[in-house]
């Protein structure tokens, strides 16, 4: 996961914070993504109908090869080349396009892992899970790690905003963003972790900033993923969203997706990478390559 998100200052801030005691316990995670404009939003658009028409091919486009291994289906072109993220097919839908960007900081500084429950809640589906819905809530549930408390994540998608509550102090919440609420401070991001600040009057935030915890944490080129990974290939290092880290964020994600896409409860099996108890989603989980695109079906 080519993450700039994760080479930011801001999240190392972030990680410093909580690992220093600032937020206290952490037991809840709160991320907004508003609502998705499919008339003018340049990554999503909706269809009349499903699937799409059926439309000629353009010349210069290998349409085979632009699908991959999933079903085949007839080219439409909002699908290619740009607003492919709301079909299930290609892309998955707004949580899957911002989630590694807005969940990637509480994921680092808490030490999440794997969610042992994952809800999911969405209005107006489309009938056949083919595409996002227009509004939905996810919700995860980790479990203790260690000394950490378990901890509730929420994504709230196509809403406004989630409802402010008193003491957070605020009367006004950016458009998209991240709340980690600890039993000590409260911390504040929007849909990247660029520029993090406790929920506190602005007097007492500047106050914090002077005596800050110490920048442990090695920084890198502010936003810039690939020149870490240059850095890490020269130095035999590895850089910070790799992907033993990269691929664990990803499963959260997907499988938040998944109980978006379908709704109900998933109680998650990590080693068998199982909906329990929900055999329907196997399918979904790892779907089915079509003819002439199979690779690794043994390592399942």
């Amino acid at each position: 996961m080519g993450n700039q998100g994760h080479t930011t200052n801001g999240i190392r801030l972030i990680k410093e914070w909580y690992d220093a005691g600032v937020l206290g316990e952490v037991k809840e995670v709160i991320a907004w993504q508003g609502k998705i404009d499919f008339e003018r939003d340049m990554s999503f658009e909706k269809p009349n109908t499903f699937p799409p028409q059926a439309q000629e091919v353009p010349k210069g486009l290998d349409w085979n090869l632009w699908q991959g291994s999933v079903a085949k289906r007839s080219f439409n072109n909002i699908y290619a080349p740009r607003t492919w993220r709301g079909f299930y097919d290609y892309g998955n839908g707004k949580l899957g396009d911002w989630a590694c960007h807005t969940l990637d900081a509480p994921f680092w500084s808490l030490d999440l892992g794997m969610p042992h429950r994952v809800d999911g809640v969405s209005k107006n589906p489309v009938s056949d899970h083919s595409f996002v819905a227009d509004e939905s809530v996810v919700t995860w549930q980790f479990g203790a790690r260690g000394n950490k408390a378990p901890v509730t994540m929420k994504w709230f998608e196509g809403f406004e905003k989630p409802a402010i509550r008193p003491e957070w102090g605020v009367n006004k919440l950016p458009g998209t963003g991240m709340i980690m609420i600890g039993d000590k401070k409260t911390l504040i991001t929007g849909g990247r972790p660029n520029n993090p600040r406790l929920l506190v009057p602005e007097a007492e935030m500047q106050e914090f900033l002077k005596n800050a915890p110490a920048k442990i944490i090695l920084r890198v080129g502010e936003e810039q993923p690939v020149q870490e990974w240059i850095d890490a290939i020269k130095n035999n290092t590895l850089p910070g969203s790799n992907f033993d880290y990269a691929a664990a964020l990803t499963e959260v994600v997907l499988v938040g997706v998944l109980a978006q896409r379908f709704g109900g409860t998933i109680n998650y099996d990590l080693k068998s990478m199982k909906a329990v108890g929900r055999p329907e989603l196997d399918r979904y989980i790892k779907e089915p390559a079509r003819d002439g695109w199979q690779y690794g079906e043994n390592l399942w």
